[in-house]
C-alpha cells in the first residue's frame, strides 16, 4: 500500500521459525507420512532377513552338497574292501547311504549295500539299533520301487520279503520282540505313505484285467499282495498302541475309499477276500469305521467304494465266527450291532442315486402306465451317477441282499420280541436306503420283502418307533415325535424351530427326523405284508383260533367243503407275532395304528405344503408317499372287513381337515373351485417327484389356467382330496363332487340357458329301440361334447312322437331307461357274477366286432348320470368299480366278487402241503368258457429276455464291444446286408463251435387242477386219467386238445411265456395265484374296461372320481339302499296351485303314502322325479324341490311333469280313492301318453 511517509520501498517479509514452518502440513498428511516411512523401514528389514536365510540355505545346500559327496567318495572307498562280518562298518555304510541318498545318482550304491545286508541279514536283526535303519532303507527301497522302472526289483522285494518277516526276526529274537520289531517297522512305512506307495506301484505295473479274479495275473502282482497283506495280518497279533487302527486306517484310505482303479477292483479285493490262508483282519476294519471322526476329518470318504469294498471283504461265515466269539443271538449280539451300524452308515450312498438295471422282470414290466409315468424318470433325463457307480451300487446291493451275508443270517433269526433298540435303529436305516434307491425295491430286493414277512420286525418296530419322543428345553413331560409329527408345522414352531424345517432342511430342534427312516420302512414293509393276505389270513387269530367275523369272511368260511379245510387255507401265511395274527397286531392295535397313521398323513400334508416354497429332500416326499399307500392299503381292508369302525376314519384334529370342511362349508363351489384350478399341475405338488415337469408340459398347462396360483391353505386341501381323501367325510365329498360338476356347467353354458334355448344336443329315439337309436345319434363322430344339455324327443311303438317336451324329465327317464337297457346281461355287454353283480363280459368279442365303441358309449352315458347327478339302479360288481376310480387294477383280493369258487380253490392251493403241489398237475394256463366255448388261454407272448447288459463288454473283449456297438449305430436299411444270425461262435482249445440255443422240451397236458369249479365231469375224467394204468394211457387214443361243447373251437392261452412248459410247484403256486386272478380280473376284459373308462372319464374328470372308494362310488351311481324316508321327503315338499300342508288332499296324500310298501313308495318317487332312488345326501339336494300341485277336478288322474318334479294331484278327499288312481298312475307305465 503506497505510504504518505516517504518510504517508497516494500521491506523484506522475514519469518525466523525456518522453511519447514513456511509448509502448512495438517494433521492426517502428517500421521500417513509417518506410517510409510515405518513401513519401508520394515520392508528393508524384512528383505534383510529374507537375504540372511536365503544365504544360509544356500549355504547350507552347499556345505550338504559337498558333505555328501564327501561321503558318497568315502562310501565308494570303503565299500569294495569291506567285510560282511564287521557290523561296525557296514552299518557306517548304511548311515551314510541314507545321509546322501539321492534318486538320480544313489539307486546302484542302495542296491550294492542291500545285497550287503541281504548276505548277513541274521546278523542285522541281532544288532542293536539297525532296525531304525532298516526302516529308512526300507523307505528308500519303497520309492525306488515306485518311482525307478529301470532298476531291477529283486532287491528291494527281497529287502521287504527278509526284513518285513516275523519268521525271519524270530531267528535272532523271541516271538514277542520279532513282532514288536516288525510291527514298528510297519507302523513307521505306513505313516510315510506306505500304502499309498503300494497302490500307484500295483496300479502302475498290473496289465490289463478282463474280470475279478484273485489269482495274480503277474508274480509281481503276487509279490505285491503279500506285502499289502503283512502288516494286515499283524493286527491280530502285535499289541502295539494305535497299531490297528493306524494301519486300517491308512489301508482304507489308500485302497478301499474314493474312485480306485481296475487292479483294486479287479484283483487287490477279490483276493483279499478270498484268501483263507492269510484271512483278511475284518474285525480290525470294522474297529476303525465305527469312528465317526475319520470321516468328520476327511481321513475316510464314505462313498460307494467303501461300501462296495466293505460288503466284498466280509468273511464268507462271518455271522458264524461272530457266534463263536459272543454266543448271543445275532439281533443283539454287539459285534453285529457296530457292523450294522457301518453298514447303515455307507449304504447311505445308494439313495437317490438313480440305479438303473438293463432290463426288468414280468411283474414290473406289467404295471399300469399310469404308475410308470406318476413314477419312473425320463429315458432322456441325464443322470448324475456315472456308469460305473450305477454298476457298482447294483453289486453292492446285490452282495447285500445275498442270502449267506451277515445282514441277511441276522434278519432270518428274528424270532423274539426283544429285539434291540439299536438293532431296529441300524436295520431300518439300512432298508429306508434301500428304499431311496430304486422305485421298485421293494420287490426287487431279498432283505425288504424278508423283513417284510417278519410280523414280529414290524411290531418290533412300530412299537419303537411309537415310542420316541422329544424332551422339551423348556421342560415339562416328553413329547412322542409321532404326536409332534401329526401336529404338522405347529409342533415345530412351538419350540421355536424353523416352520420348514423338517420337509425342506436336515432337520429341527424337535427331532422329527428321527422318525423319517423306521416310519417310512414301517409303512412300506406293512404294506407289501397285508397286500399279499387275503382277508381270512388277515382276520386269522393263531392263538386261540379265532377270526373276526365279518360278513366277508364269514361266508368264505362257510363255503369251505369242510374245517380241515378251513384251517388249512387260513393256517398257510407263515407264523403270528404279537397278538397272534399274521400281521402281528390285534385289531384293537390296528385301529390305534389306523389313527395315528391318519393323523401322521395329515401331518405331513402341512410339512408337503409348507408356508414358503422351498425344495423340499426327497427322503421326505418319499415318506409321505409311503404314509398315504399304507393309509389307503388299510382303509380298503376296513372297508370289507369294518375292523376299526367309522370314527377312526372320520376322527378330527387336523387343519386339513377343517381346511376343507370351511371351504366346503361357503358352498359346494368353494373346494371344487380351487380343484379344477389346481390343474394338471397339483400331481406335481403332492409327493415329490424324481424330475420336475418337463417345461414345454407346465408351461402348457400353465398357459390354459387362468386366475392366480392356489395359496398353500388350498393346495393343502388339494393334496388332502387328491391323496387321502377318505379322511374327508363322504357327503362333503359328494358335495365338492357336485360343486365341480356345477363349475363345469357353468363353463359349458349350462346353467344360462332359458328353457329349451341355448346350445343342447336334440334327438329323437324310439322307446322299444332306445339302445340301437342312442347309439347312432349319439356316438362321438355326431356329437363329441356330451357336457351339453341333452333333450330327447320320444317316438312311441305307433311311430308318432310322444307328447312330452323335455324340461329335463324325460331326459332323466331316456337315459335311466337307456342304461338298464346297455347293462341289461341279455344284450351281452355285461354279465352277472354269483352275486348278480354286472362287470364286462369277456366274450363281447363273439358278440360285437366293434364292441369297445360300445364300451365306449356306455361309459359316456354314465358319465352323463353322473354329470346330471342321476342316480340309476346299476349294481356293478366291486372289482369293475375299483377300476373306474383307481389308479392301479384289482389284485387277487378282488376275485371273491367274480368267481367265488375260483377264489377259494386259489386259497386252498395256497394253503396246499408243499410236497403235494405237484401232483395237482396245474401249470400256467387257465380255461375260459364263453358262450358255452371252453377255451384254454395263454398270456400273449412277451418279448424274449433281452441279452445281457454288454456295457462290460469292454473289459472282457474289446474288440466284439466295439463292434456291438458299431452295429447299434448301423443304418438300419444296411443292417441285413452283414449277414449276421442269433448264434455266436466259440473258440475252445482251438475247437470253433457254432452254439444256439437248447430246444425247448415238449408241452405237458392241459391243466385240471381247477376244473372242479368250471366242469366237475371233466374234472373227474382228468383224475381218473392220472389213477390209470401207465401201459394203458396210449389205448385211450387221447391227445393234447379239449372238445368244446359250442362252437367247437380250441384256443390255447398261456398265464406267462411258455405257461404250458411250466408245471406249478409249490415254489411258483404263488405267482400261479396271482396270474390266475390277474387273468380273470383284468387281462381278459382289459380292453372293455379300458374304452369304457375312456367313455366315463370323456363326461366326467377321472381325478374327481378318484376321490371315492368303490362303494363310495357304487353309491354315487345308485344311492343307497335304504328305505325312503317320508319324514324327510315331507320336511323338503314345497306347495302350489292353492295346496298347503293343511290342506284336506294333502293331508290325505301323506295317509296314503304313509300305507305304501317301499316299492310302491320308489314307483311314486320314480314318477314324480325319474329316479326311484332318494337323493344322497337326502330330499334337500333334490333339485328342483319336490312340489305337489292342485290339478283341480277329483275325476282327473294324477299326472307329473319330472322335469320340475312336479306332481300334479287331483283334489280327493277319500284316502281310497286316492290311493287307487294314485296306484294306477305310478304303475300304468304310460309314459307321456298319460293325462
Amino acid at each position: 500500500m503506497y505510504s504518505f511517509e516517504g518510504d517508497f520501498r516494500r521491506k523484506p517479509q522475514q519469518n525466523l521459525a525456518g522453511a519447514s514452518a513456511q509448509r502448512k502440513t495438517d494433521r492426517n498428511a502428517l500421521i500417513l507420512q509417518s506410517q510409510q516411512q515405518r513401513q519401508k523401514r520394515e520392508e528393508h528389514r524384512k528383505r534383510l532377513n529374507s537375504t540372511i536365510k536365503i544365504q544360509a540355505y544356500i549355504r547350507s545346500f552347499l556345505i550338504r552338497k559337498h558333505c555328501k559327496q564327501d561321503a558318497r567318495e568315502q562310501f565308494d572307498k570303503y565299500f569294495l574292501g569291506a567285510n560282511p562280518d564287521d557290523q561296525v562298518l557296514i552299518s557306517s555304510l548304511v548311515a551314510k547311504v541314507l545321509f546322501f541318498y539321492d534318486d538320480k545318482q544313489d539307486c546302484q550304491r542302495l542296491v550294492s549295500i542291500s545285497q550287503l545286508l541281504l548276505k548277513q541279514w541274521k546278523k542285522v536283526f541281532q544288532s542293536e539299533g539297525s532296525c531304525i535303519q532298516i526302516r529308512r532303507l526300507l523307505a528308500l527301497h519303497l520309492r525306488l520301487l515306485k518311482d525307478n522302472a529301470e532298476v531291477s526289483l529283486a532287491v528291494p522285494l527281497r529287502m521287504f520279503e527278509v526284513f518285513t518277516s516275523v519268521n525271519s526276526a524270530e531267528t535272532s529274537m523271541n516271538s514277542e520282540e520279532s513282532l514288536g520289531v516288525v510291527g514298528n517297522t510297519f507302523l513307521y512305512l505306513i505313516r510315510r505313505g506306505y500304502f499309498k506307495d503300494l497302490r500307484e506301484l500295483m496300479c502302475q505295473r498290473t496289465p490289463p484285467l478282463y474280470g475279478p479274479s484273485p489269482n495274480p495275473p503277474t508274480p509281481l502282482c503276487g509279490a505285491l499282495l503279500d506285502l499289502i497283506q503283512r502288516p494286515l495280518n499283524l493286527t491280530m497279533h502285535t499289541n502295539i498302541p494305535e497299531y490297528d487302527d493306524t494301519v486300517m486306517s491308512e489301508f482304507a484310505a489308500a485302497f478301499l475309499c474314493n474312485p480306485y482303479l481296475e487292479p483294486i477292483e479287479m484283483y487287490l479285493i477279490p483276493s483279499l477276500s478270498h484268501d483263507l490262508t492269510k484271512k483278511f483282519p475284518f474285525l480290525s476294519l470294522i474297529q476303525c469305521l465305527r469312528d465317526d471322526s475319520k470321516f468328520n476329518n476327511r481321513i475316510l470318504v464314505n462313498d460307494s467304494w467303501l461300501l462296495h469294498s466293505v460288503l466284498s471283504l466280509e468273511p464268507p461265515d462271518f455271522a458264524n465266527d461272530i457266534r463263536k466269539l459272543n454266543n448271543t443271538r445275532l439281533p443283539n449280539n454287539p459285534i453285529i450291532l457296530e457292523y450294522l451300524k457301518i453298514i447303515a452308515k455307507l449304504t447311505i450312498n445308494v439313495c437317490n442315486k438313480q440305479i438303473t438295471y438293463e432290463y426288468e422282470d414280468s411283474l414290473y414290466s406289467q404295471e399300469p402306465a399310469a404308475e410308470k409315468d406318476e413314477d419312473s424318470d425320463s429315458d432322456s433325463e441325464p443322470n448324475p451317477t456315472s456308469v460305473r457307480e450305477q454298476l457298482l451300487l447294483a453289486r453292492c446291493i446285490e452282495l447285500l441282499n445275498e442270502p449267506d451275508h451277515c445282514v441277511m443270517v441276522t434278519c432270518t433269526q428274528i424270532t423274539d420280541s426283544d429285539l434291540n433298540d439299536e438293532f431296529l435303529d441300524c436295520m431300518s436305516q439300512i432298508c429306508h436306503n434301500l428304499l431311496l434307491s430304486h422305485r421298485m425295491a421293494l420287490h426287487k430286493y431279498r432283505l425288504l420283502y424278508t423283513l417284510a414277512f417278519k410280523p414280529t420286525f414290524l411290531r418290533e418296530l412300530w412299537h419303537w418307533l411309537s415310542g420316541l419322543s422329544h424332551e422339551s428345553s423348556f421342560g415339562g413331560s416328553a413329547t412322542p415325535l409321532l404326536s409332534a409329527l401329526s401336529r404338522g408345522l405347529t409342533a415345530l414352531s412351538s419350540v421355536g424351530a424353523p416352520p420348514t424345517a423338517p420337509f425342506a432342511t436336515d432337520g429341527a430342534a424337535l427331532g422329527v427326523q428321527r422318525l423319517l427312516a423306521p416310519l417310512a420302512v414301517f409303512c412300506a414293509l406293512f404294506s407289501l405284508l397285508i397286500g399279499t393276505l387275503h382277508d381270512t389270513e388277515f382276520c386269522r387269530d393263531l392263538d386261540d383260533d379265532k377270526m373276526i367275523t365279518t360278513p366277508s369272511v364269514r361266508s368264505a368260511a362257510e363255503s369251505m367243503e369242510s374245517e380241515e379245510a378251513w384251517g388249512a387255507a387260513v393256517g398257510g401265511g407263515g407264523g403270528g407275532g404279537g397278538g397272534g395274527r399274521m400281521h402281528a397286531f390285534s385289531f384293537a392295535e390296528l385301529g390305534a395304528l389306523c389313527r395315528t397313521l391318519r393323523h401322521v398323513c395329515l401331518g405331513l400334508v402341512e410339512l408337503a405344503c409348507p408356508d414358503t416354497r422351498q425344495p423340499r429332500a426327497p427322503a421326505w416326499s418319499h415318506l409321505f408317499k409311503v404314509c398315504t399307500h399304507l393309509l389307503r392299503a388299510l382303509y380298503a381292508r376296513d372297508a370289507r372287513l369294518q375292523f376299526c369302525g367309522a370314527e377312526v376314519w372320520g376322527a378330527g384334529g387336523a387343519g386339513g381337515v377343517s381346511g376343507v370342511s370351511g371351504a366346503v362349508g361357503a358352498g359346494p363351489e368353494g373346494v371344487a373351485g380351487l380343484l379344477a384350478a389346481a390343474g394338471p399341475l397339483t400331481r406335481y405338488s403332492l409327493r415329490q417327484p424324481r424330475r420336475p415337469p418337463p417345461p414345454a408340459s407346465a408351461a402348457l398347462a400353465l398357459s390354459q389356467e387362468e386366475g392366480p396360483p392356489l395359496t398353500i391353505k388350498e393346495l393343502r386341501t388339494v393334496t388332502i382330496l387328491r391323496e387321502i381323501p377318505f379322511v374327508v367325510p363322504f357327503s362333503t365329498r359328494v358335495l365338492i363332487f357336485q360343486g365341480l360338476l356345477i363349475r363345469e356347467k357353468h363353463d359349458h353354458w349350462y346353467e344360462l340357458n332359458n328353457f329349451n334355448e341355448g346350445p343342447s344336443i336334440n334327438i329323437s329315439v324310439r322307446r322299444t329301440h332306445l339302445y340301437e337309436d342312442a347309439f347312432d345319434k349319439l356316438s362321438p363322430s355326431n356329437e363329441p361334447d356330451l357336457k351339453l344339455r341333452l333333450r330327447v324327443q320320444l317316438i312311441n311303438q305307433a311311430g308318432a312322437e310322444e307328447a312330452g317336451v323335455d324340461g329335463g324329465g324325460l331326459f332323466r327317464e331316456f337315459l335311466s331307461e337307456l342304461l338298464k337297457s346297455a347293462f341289461d346281461p341279455n344284450r351281452g355287454l355285461f354279465r352277472l357274477t354269483k352275486d348278480n353283480m354286472l362287470y364286462p363280459n369277456p366274450g363281447v368279442h363273439l358278440l360285437y366286432d366293434d364292441f369297445t365303441m360300445h364300451y365306449y358309449f356306455v361309459g359316456r352315458m354314465l358319465g352323463k348320470a353322473l354329470y346330471e347327478n342321476l342316480l340309476v339302479e346299476l349294481p356293478l360288481a366291486e372289482f369293475f368299480l375299483s377300476k373306474l376310480c383307481s389308479r392301479r387294477e384289482p389284485d387277487v383280493h378282488a376275485l371273491a366278487s367274480l368267481d367265488p369258487a375260483l377264489y377259494r380253490g386259489l386259497l386252498q392251493l395256497k394253503a396246499h402241503r408243499r410236497r403235494d403241489v405237484p401232483d395237482l398237475g396245474l401249470d400256467f394256463t387257465v380255461v375260459s368258457d364263453e358262450l358255452g366255448e371252453q377255451r384254454v388261454r395263454h398270456s400273449p407272448p412277451s418279448p424274449p429276455p433281452p441279452p445281457p447288459p454288454y456295457g462290460l463288454y469292454s473289459s472282457l473283449d474289446p474288440a466284439l464291444y466295439r463292434g456291438l456297438l458299431q452295429l447299434k449305430a448301423h443304418r438300419r436299411r444296411d443292417v441285413p446286408d452283414l449277414g449276421l444270425d442269433f448264434t455266436v461262435v466259440s473258440d475252445e482249445l482251438g475247437e470253433q463251435r457254432v452254439r444256439h440255443s437248447p430246444p425247448s422240451p415238449p408241452p405237458p397236458p392241459p391243466p385240471y387242477g381247477l376244473y372242479s369249479s368250471l366242469d366237475p365231469a371233466l374234472y373227474r375224467g382228468l383224475l381218473q386219467l392220472k389213477a390209470h394204468r401207465r401201459r394203458d394211457v396210449p389205448d385211450l387214443g387221447l391227445d393234447f386238445t379239449v372238445v368244446s361243447d359250442e362252437l367247437g373251437e380250441q384256443r390255447i392261452e398261456e398265464l406267462k411265456p411258455g405257461g404250458a412248459n411250466i408245471p406249478v410247484t409249490a415254489e411258483n403256486r404263488i405267482e400261479y395265484i396271482h396270474l390266475v386272478a390277474d387273468y380273470k380280473l383284468n387281462r381278459q376284459i382289459r380292453p372293455q374296461c379300458v374304452a369304457f373308462k375312456r367313455g366315463l372319464t370323456s363326461v366326467v374328470n377321472a381325478e374327481w372320481l378318484r376321490m371315492f372308494s368303490c362303494g363310495e362310488l357304487q353309491l354315487l351311481v345308485s344311492g343307497a339302499e335304504v328305505p325312503i324316508d317320508l319324514h324327510d321327503l315331507r320336511a323338503h315338499t314345497l306347495y302350489t296351485g292353492g295346496f298347503s300342508a293343511t290342506h284336506p288332499t294333502v293331508r290325505c296324500f301323506w295317509k296314503v303314502v304313509e300305507n305304501f310298501t317301499d316299492d310302491q313308495r320308489r314307483q311314486l318317487l320314480k314318477f314324480v322325479t325319474s329316479c326311484s332312488r332318494p337323493p344322497l345326501l337326502g330330499f334337500k339336494d333334490l333339485q328342483p324341490p319336490f312340489c305337489i300341485q292342485s290339478a283341480g277336478a277329483s275325476d282327473r288322474l294324477p299326472s307329473s311333469s319330472t322335469c320340475m318334479n312336479l306332481l300334479k294331484l287331483p283334489e280327493i278327499q277319500s284316502e281310497d280313492l286316492l290311493a287307487e288312481k294314485l296306484l294306477y298312475a305310478i304303475q300304468a307305465g304310460a309314459g307321456f301318453e298319460l293325462s
